[in-house]
């Protein structure tokens, strides 16, 4: 996992569903 998704993950405490953050973790990975 990049740093820098982790940042935004770390910094978004809005993020309610984990499946967005799965999704954020494959696109990050793919991408």
């Amino acid at each position: 996992m990049c740093i820098d998704t982790y940042l935004k993950i770390k910094n978004d405490k809005a993020l309610k569903s984990i499946d967005k953050i799965l999704k954020l973790l494959v696109y990050n990975y793919y991408f």
